[in-house]
């Protein structure tokens, strides 16, 4: 066990150290090819409502603000998790469909998302299409990251028909992630250069 806690301790430095080693500029170009293929891409596109996440105060989480930025442009219904971390689950999950509201998201803030509780609560049931934050990825779909006790609960509670999809820059990929994902498994990643469909 201490073995593999060493080994993914070992990747998460690699990798950390890859994107440490792009500029600002290198970073910025590869987001916006990453937003380029996440907008491209047919299951989101065909959504209804897309789960997403404002990132933590982290540099090696893919930022969203961006992205949700485009979804209010668009029109495009979305929602947020709202957690309570004492019992590393969802406490809510709230849609975000007024333009208006976007100025009270609290962002980077997770898990406290909100300033207020203005927004409207729906169903998980509801989620046709998720995106999980992470910091590394294998091919297999698993994920290593941030408040993975969370995101593995909400996952579990996502109904098989929901796409579980991530989103990173080519460096966060790996081989082989030394974790025990189980039924917690993402089904894509939409990287700066391609979309993966895990095997």
């Amino acid at each position: 066990m201490q073995d593999k806690s060493n080994k993914l301790e070992e990747i998460l430095l690699k990798v950390g150290n890859k994107l440490d080693s792009l500029s600002e500029n290198e970073k910025l170009e590869k987001y916006r090819n990453l937003q380029n293929n996440l907008f491209e891409f047919a299951n989101f596109l065909e959504a209804k409502i897309t789960l997403l996440y404002l990132k933590k105060d982290s540099r090696f989480e893919c930022d969203t603000a961006m992205i949700i930025k485009k979804c209010i442009e668009l029109g495009k219904k979305f929602a947020l998790p709202v957690f309570d971390i004492e019992k590393a689950d969802v406490n809510k999950i709230v849609r975000i469909d007024d333009v208006a509201n976007k100025d009270r998201l609290a962002i980077g803030t997770r898990p406290q998302v909100f300033s207020n509780n203005s927004f409207k609560e729906i169903k998980i049931d509801d989620i046709d299409l998720a995106i999980i934050p992470g910091f590394v990825f294998d091919m297999k779909g698993n994920r290593a990251g941030y408040y993975d006790g969370v995101y593995s609960s909400l996952i579990s509670k996502l109904p098989l028909t929901t796409r579980k999809v991530s989103i990173a820059f080519e460096e966060q990929l790996v081989k082989i992630l030394p974790t025990k994902s189980g039924k917690q498994k993402i089904d894509i990643i939409v990287t700066d250069k391609r979309i993966i469909y895990k095997i």
